[in-house]
This record gives C-alpha cells, structure tokens and sequence, in this order.
C-alpha cells in the first residue's frame, strides 16, 4: 500500500508529488494520458522549434512558478508585447492592454464589488458603454472561453493575479514539467491507467482502473480535470457531498484551441512582424486572438474560443492552413504566410479530448472557488481549485503543492497501523 495516489500528472499532480518526495512520503501518479504535463503540453518540431499545445504563458510578474523555474535552472524570456493590434470594421489600431481595459470597465462598480459592498455580475456587465460590453464579451470568449448564455465573474476577473505579460519558457513547458518529473521520480508515474472508481474501505481507498488494475493507498489526491469531475467519468464510493457538487457546479470547462504555424522565419524578418506581436481579428463570423512570433520562435498561432473552438477541431491540416488564410486576411503583415509554411499545421482538441473536456476552468457569476477541498480520503486540487491563480499553470501547482501538505498533515494524525 502507498501512502498516496495521485490521480492524474499534470502540473497539480507534479507539484504534488515533489512535495510528497521531499516529505518521504511514498506515492504513485496514475495518469490516463500518454504522458505527463497534462495541458500543459510541448511538441517539438523536425525544425527544434517547441510549440506549446495548452498552456503558453506564465502570466504576470508575481507568478510563483517565475521562483521554480529559476530553482530547475529553466530559462524563460520576458513578453515583449505591451500593446494589442485590434482589427474592427476594416480599421486597425493599437492599443495597449491594460489600459484598453481600464477604461473599458466602471471603476466605481468595480471597487465596490472588490470590497463585496456590490454582488457579484457579469463581466461584461462592468463596461462603460455599449461598445465596452462588448469588448468585455469577446474578452469572456476569447480568454475564458466562454460565451454567451454564459459570461465569466467580473469579481474573479477583478481579483485574479494572473496578471498581462508574462514570460515564455525556452523549450517549451516541457522544460518545467520535466524537470518536475525528474524530481518527483518518473518511475512513479503509470501512463495510460485511467482511473475510474475511488472507494474508501476499512484500511483506507481502493482505486480501481478502466484497465482492471486495483490500487490501495491511505489517501488520494485527485488532480484530474474539472471537466472529468462534471463529467462524473470517475465513481466516488461514497458519493461526493452535495456541498462539494454544488461548488463545481458554478465552474464551467472553458472551451479554447488553436492552430499552431510554423513559418520560415526570414518571413516575419522580412515583413517587419515583432516578436510577441499579439492581435484581435473581430471581423469574422467569429473573433479570433492570435499571438505571433512568440518569444522569438517563428510560429503563428490562431485561438478560437466557445463554439468556435469546436469547429476548428474538425479541421485538417490542409483545412486549418485555409481556415488561417481568411482569418488573416486584414493583416498586411502577414499576407502570402502560406508560401513559407515549413510544417503541417497543428490543431489542438482539447474540448474533444476525454480526459480534459475543455481548456481550463471558467468561473461563473456568483461562484467562488476555494483552495483544495477534501472529501473523506480524497483531496481535491488543480487549476479550478485556487483562488489566486485561477485556471492557470500556477493556479494548479499551488493547489497541487497545498494539497500535498493537507494530506502530509492528515497522514501524521493517522494511526501507524493504518499503512500496515
């Protein structure tokens, strides 16, 4: 028996499990994946360029993960785009972010929701004007994934320190996620074992896989996810509280995807493109934000979010490669990019995927999330269960990382007998 098992080896579970290795607390990772990061995810191409499938940035300058990265010895470069190219009605112009969004949003709404004098809205229920709104929608759509009937929490939106900016990891998030595995032990990872069933019994829980394997551990720490939660792909035995499913219930999965370019880089050179040139194309059936020339590398990469998200996922490569010349289209910097295309397009699906059903948590209206929560032995973690970070890389290692140390706690109360 192990002391614990985490479910799944994303960042949450690999946070964990490095907490648990320095504490010689012994554990395995069952993971249903084909290997680890979860969506935090690298592709490197015949070309050596490292493409990010999920996650692409560490936003904001107090992002705790900054620390990890320099404790691996992992390199990361600053952001270098202050500002936004907005494509609307033909016209081009640019904007820098955060003061586009300061002056979209009512200040005295804001404050007041901030202090809790005011209830929670809407977010696009903060803007100034009509056209505010607006913005504020597609900003839902377009980073939250979500769109109307649904609209993420203006007060989480407002509290989130997930800050403009950032930094790019060189490699990829590849580079972090390995050498988190490295510490943790990779030995201690089972890809391809899908969870299904978690049962508590008299010694502790059992854990029972699609593949018909049986595990037994004190307690379990559970990083799958939100999306498999809702899902309910995974039995509980006892069930899960009501006050456990009535918290996720005000999260949503946040359908996001992109389509991923590799171009020759004397292109961009050539076009004058800068590096981490970030745009928003709002003239099309559907808004798109596209980031180009990401820390260098010479890649396009186009985000479609909500129903649109969906649609790409059927796309083929040839498919994608048409879908990107028209959403390009109003960018002469960009024109004739398919004759440099120097590898097939990649199309991310992560709505399609069953063990992740979306792009990240979105938080609705109203709801507020928590930190990790436990349920008898199972504690619950990832980027929907952190408050500061939300639906973010460092969202899910401190959840991970807390969640460790609630169980550490749990395991030193237990009865000696009790991992006998």
């Amino acid at each position: 028996m192990e002391d614990v098992i985490i479910v799944g080896a994303g960042m949450a579970g690999l946070a964990a499990a490095v907490e648990l290795k320095r504490n010689n607390v012994s554990f395995r990772i069952l993971e249903a994946g084909d290997g680890v990061g979860g969506r935090a995810r690298t592709r490197i191409l015949r070309s050596g360029v490292a493409v990010d499938l999920g996650a692409h940035w560490l936003h904001g300058d107090n992002n705790p993960l900054t620390q990890e990265l320099a404790r691996y010895g992992v390199t990361a470069r600053p952001d270098e785009g202050d500002a936004i190219w907005l494509y609307r009605g033909g016209e081009a112009r640019q904007e820098d972010i955060e003061s586009l969004m300061e002056d979209a949003i009512r200040g005295d709404l804001a404050d007041a929701i901030r202090s809790g004098e005011h209830a929670d809205v809407a977010l696009p229920d903060l803007g100034v004007d009509d056209e505010a709104r607006d913005m504020l929608a597609t900003f839902g759509l377009l980073w939250n994934g979500v769109q109307p009937p649904l609209s993420p929490s203006a007060r989480e939106f407002l509290t989130d320190e997930n800050t403009p900016g950032g930094v790019h990891v060189d490699g990829g998030m590849c580079a972090l996620t390995s050498a988190m595995l490295a510490e943790a032990g990779a030995d201690r990872v089972h890809l391809r074992t899908s969870v299904c069933r978690i049962s508590e019994t008299p010694d502790g829980a059992r854990i029972q896989s699609m593949d018909g394997s049986v595990w037994a551990a004190r307690r379990v720490i559970f990083t799958a996810s939100l999306g498999v939660l809702q899902g309910r792909l995974v039995t509980f035995a006892p069930d899960l509280s009501a006050t456990f499913h009535e918290q996720i219930a005000g999260l949503v999965m946040g359908q996001v995807n992109k389509i991923i370019i590799e171009v020759d880089p004397a292109f961009l050179a050539g076009g004058g493109v800068p590096v981490d040139m970030a745009l928003e194309l709002l003239d099309g059936e559907a808004p798109h934000f596209c980031h180009i020339h990401s820390a260098g590398q010479p890649v396009i990469q186009i985000y479609a979010g909500g129903r649109q998200a969906e649609v790409i996922e059927s796309l083929a490569a040839d498919q994608a490669l048409a879908y990107a010349r028209g959403v390009l289209a109003p960018v002469e910097a960009l024109k004739g990019f398919e004759a440099h295309v120097v590898s097939p397009p990649i199309v991310t699906r992560w709505v399609a995927n069953p063990y992740t059903r979306g792009a990240y948590s979105c938080c609705l209206p109203g709801a507020r999330r928590s930190g990790p929560v436990t349920e008898g032995l199972v504690t619950f973690c990832g980027e929907a269960f952190d408050e500061r970070f939300p639906a973010s890389l460092p969202g899910a290692w401190r959840s991970g990382k807390a969640a460790a140390e609630i169980v550490i706690g749990e395991l030193a109360k237990a009865p000696v007998a009790e991992a006998v």
